[in-house]
């Protein structure tokens, strides 16, 4: 599968929209609802949650799709 990387103008208004209403916030609760549902422990669920702010701090959009399609799941 060929992944398209998108390059977005920066003085554009409003890029909230541009992939949906992507927010990190509602990254971390869909993370957090799979690992609930999948059973794992509260101690775990934020240790992997802590992970992923820093994540999103030093990982591009791009980047971690670029994991996500290498991921063997």
């Amino acid at each position: 599968m060929a992944l398209e990387v998108r390059t977005v103008d920066p003085t554009k208004e409003d890029l909230r929209y541009l992939d949906g209403p992507w927010r990190n916030d509602a990254c971390k609760g869909y993370a957090i609802m799979a690992m609930q549902r999948a059973g794992l422990d509260a101690d775990i669920i934020k240790k992997v949650t802590r992970e992923m702010n820093w994540c999103f701090d030093d990982t591009t959009v791009e980047e971690a799709a670029r994991v996500f399609y290498k991921a063997e799941v």
